[in-house]
């Protein structure tokens, strides 16, 4: 018997972002045919959303990374499910990517993030960094 789906939960997603104002996208090891991601997933029951981020940038990308800002979350409803994303503005402060728990990944200038696909709830996040001007 098939285990009924949840109705919500929470993600956390990262947003690793280099001093050439670029960002680490991934493809799912699930579904390397569709939608470009932040990195990120599933939030483990009572997990902050930090070491939710830390934890998935190492399975991940296999790197450290240091949290710089984490703007309010956001909810999107699907389907009839409610997705609580939590994102994190980081830096890799240990290590260099590497595609170990994901298909693909692939830096990208914030401005150019508009030409890859996305899902819908990822949407407003890649407007929002397309506007954000390099760091000096």
């Amino acid at each position: 018997m098939e285990k009924p789906r949840a109705q919500s939960w929470s993600e956390a997603r990262a947003l690793v972002r280099d001093e050439g104002n670029r960002y680490i996208i991934v493809k799912s090891l699930d579904e390397p045919d569709q939608h470009w991601e932040f990195p990120g997933g599933r939030m483990q029951a009572n997990e902050a959303t930090d070491d939710a981020v830390r934890r998935l940038c190492r399975e991940q990308l296999d790197v450290g990374v240091e949290i710089l800002a984490t703007p309010p979350p956001f909810v999107y409803f699907a389907r009839g499910r409610k997705v609580r994303y939590c994102y994190a503005l980081c830096s890799v402060m240990a290590g260099a990517p590497q595609a170990v728990g994901c298909a693909e990944f692939r830096w990208v200038l914030g401005p150019r993030l508009c030409e890859f696909f996305f899902e819908p709830p990822t949407d407003q996040v890649v407007e929002w960094l397309r506007q954000q001007r390099p760091q000096d």
